[in-house]
């Protein structure tokens, strides 16, 4: 079963317009209380990451919010992504999808614009429980899922197939020499939530793709009355876009 992590504006959400969803009990992880999960139930065939319990006549696809269930609860630098992971596995998830806003830092992208990430700079400095494992070296097997890629490549048309996401530390917005250094780097889009999002679903086997949707010009780079873009209609976009992708990865 996939399990879709929602990013900017995902507590705007009104989770029945996306189709049936039904609340998942509550459960406490190793590592704290896990937030609010649903199931959706999609109308697709089976294939072969259908492991859920269906519901009806769909094929069930997890959901929760990163932030929070109905507001900001936690900004990204503080989400509790060892319970996240873990209670996705507990409640059957085989793989992950997610969307997150970004800030652009090449050139060639625009406000609105969506991207598929291939790699990721961990710029993060302070962020605790990076990993499940109280010993040893976690060995990263690949950074993204590229069956996962494929599937919101195919759903977010037209959309960048492959960029550098640079993770930071949050939660403040960063500094324009820190966002021209990244740009050296070879960064194309900035964000704040995939670090250790990413590598603990690696931990976990639990294959990853990740959605991101350009919300801003990144410090320094935007010029006078550069649009912005936040709020639910980013989140409608992310959803809508994940469960496709979802549908399509159920088909094959």
């Amino acid at each position: 079963m996939i399990c879709i992590f929602g990013g900017t504006a995902a507590y705007h959400l009104t989770p029945a317009d996306f189709g049936n969803a039904e609340s998942l009990p509550p459960l406490d992880t190793p590592f704290g209380p896990a937030p609010i999960f649903l199931r959706f139930s999609l109308p697709s065939p089976v294939g072969v990451f259908s492991t859920a319990r269906k519901r009806g006549p769909g094929v069930g696809v997890l959901f929760s919010s990163r932030h929070g269930a109905d507001k900001l609860a936690r900004s990204a630098a503080f989400v509790n992504h060892c319970a996240n992971l873990w209670a996705a596995k507990e409640y059957g998830a085989t793989a992950i999808l997610s969307w997150n806003g970004v800030g652009a830092i090449n050139p060639m992208l625009n406000v609105g614009d969506k991207l598929v990430p291939d790699d990721l700079i961990d710029a993060t400095r302070a962020r605790d429980a990076a990993s499940f494992q109280s010993s040893g070296t976690p060995s990263l097997k690949g950074t993204f899922w590229e069956a996962g890629r494929a599937a919101l490549i195919e759903s977010a048309t037209p959309a960048f197939s492959r960029g550098v996401y640079v993770c930071t530390e949050g939660p403040r917005l960063e500094t324009p020499a820190e966002i021209a250094a990244f740009a050296q780097m070879g960064a194309d889009v900035v964000g704040m939530t995939l670090v250790p999002e990413v590598f603990l679903a690696d931990e976990m086997s639990l294959p990853y793709a990740s959605l991101c949707i350009v919300t801003n010009i990144a410090s320094g780079l935007a010029r006078p009355g550069s649009p912005r873009r936040f709020g639910p209609e980013v989140a409608r976009e992310g959803l809508a876009l994940c469960l496709k992708a979802a549908q399509l990865l159920e088909k094959n």
